[in-house]
This record gives structure tokens, C-alpha cells and sequence, in this order.
């Protein structure tokens, strides 16, 4: 920490042009008390008076010039710092948002002995279920597809034994399935029975006895 003392405080004269120059821009804009001085590394010396103009000299204001960079230096990099951790949070927030966005078998649990008819209920998270008929974002209905997979994007879901529709919402269904193995695929759509793709889908395996 520098020493104010080892600077000129009085009202002599400057010894240099720079000095002079110096002097009367300190006198003409800049007023320093002990607490900004203290703050920004230097110690004023006992019985200083420090509401008058400051004369100094000039490796004093480069040092004090030093400092005052330095400080905008690092707001910015703070600044930059907090902007970049705003922007990946927002990112990681909405792909956080993406994933959490799934539809579900709450019964039967994957690879299930089970007897027919079967009692399925479907669960969905990250969107809402509503009737069909009307393209809300965010809101869609179930499907069912009888050892088939997921459809893809923007693909209407087909109307047929093997492809089951709850149009009306529900969320909850019998299946009557012949013995032996079978996959069940879960997929969500939306009013107008457009896929909302392998993203909001899911498939289990269950073994009908």
C-alpha cells in the first residue's frame, strides 16, 4: 500500500509541465476525502486536509490512473461474468424444461406379467391433457400402440386396432390382448392427432399369461 505521505500535499509549486497540468485539472474537477483514498489503497497522513484540491504528482495520477482502470476493468469483467451465467442458466434451465417433459405408464410397470383384459393408466408430465378436436401448445392427448413404436413428428397417429385414441382425455383404459409377449407404446399427440414424436413417447414390454 502506497504512502500518501511520500506525495505533495501542500500548495507548492509543481516542478514539471505535467505536474502543472495535472494540478490544475485536479483543482478545475476532482475533490478526494480520506474514505475514497483509504478505499482505493492509500493512506492520508494525520492532519492532512483533504477537501481541497489535491496536488500531486505525476507518478501519483499514473498510480491512481492505475487503479481507476483496473476498477473498470474488473466491473466489466464482472459484468461479462454475470451476463454469460445468465445466458447458460437460461439455456440450461430450458433444455432442464425439454426433459422433464415425458408421458409415462403409471400401470403396468415394464415387463409385467399380466392378465387380459389390462388395465393400463397412462401419466403425463410437462404438458396437460385435453380433448381432442382443438391445437393448443402444451396440451394433447394419449395414444396406445399395440406392439408398434413411437410415430414421428408432426405424423398423424392412424386410426385402427393397433393404434388405440383417447380423444376424450382419458387417462385410463382396459386392453384385451392374446397370450404372449407384447409391447405397448405410450404416445402423446396433439388436438388434431399430430405426433408430438419419440421425444413424448414411451414403450414397455408385458407378457399377457
Amino acid at each position: 500500500m502506497k504512502n500518501l505521505a511520500k506525495h505533495i500535499w501542500n500548495f507548492g509549486n509543481p516542478t514539471t509541465l505535467n505536474e502543472m497540468r495535472v494540478l490544475n485539472t485536479f483543482r478545475t474537477n476532482l475533490r478526494f476525502d480520506s474514505v475514497s483514498l483509504n478505499v482505493l489503497g492509500y493512506v492520508v497522513p494525520p492532519g492532512v486536509e483533504t477537501s481541497c484540491p489535491l496536488i500531486c504528482s505525476t507518478a501519483f495520477v499514473q498510480q491512481m490512473g492505475k487503479k481507476f482502470l483496473y476498477t473498470h476493468k474488473l466491473i466489466l469483467t464482472l459484468g461479462l461474468i454475470l451476463i454469460s451465467t445468465v445466458g447458460i442458466c437460461s439455456t440450461v434451465s430450458a433444455e432442464q424444461a425439454q426433459a422433464q417433459n415425458r408421458v409415462y405408464f403409471k400401470s403396468p410397470a415394464n415387463h409385467a406379467t399380466v392378465s387380459s383384459p389390462i388395465t393400463v393408466v397412462m401419466g403425463v408430465e410437462g404438458m396437460n391433457v385435453g380433448a381432442a378436436g382443438t391445437v393448443v401448445p402444451n396440451i394433447g392427448h394419449h395414444h396406445i400402440i399395440i406392439d408398434g413404436g413411437p410415430i414421428k413428428t408432426g405424423e398423424v397417429i392412424p386410426a385402427d386396432a393397433a393404434h388405440v385414441h383417447f380423444g376424450k382425455g382419458q387417462t385410463e383404459t382396459t386392453l384385451t390382448l392374446p397370450p404372449g409377449p407384447h409391447t405397448l407404446t405410450l404416445q402423446f399427440a396433439d388436438g388434431s392427432h399430430h405426433s408430438y414424436g419419440p421425444e413424448m413417447a414411451t414403450t414397455i414390454n408385458v407378457d399377457v399369461k
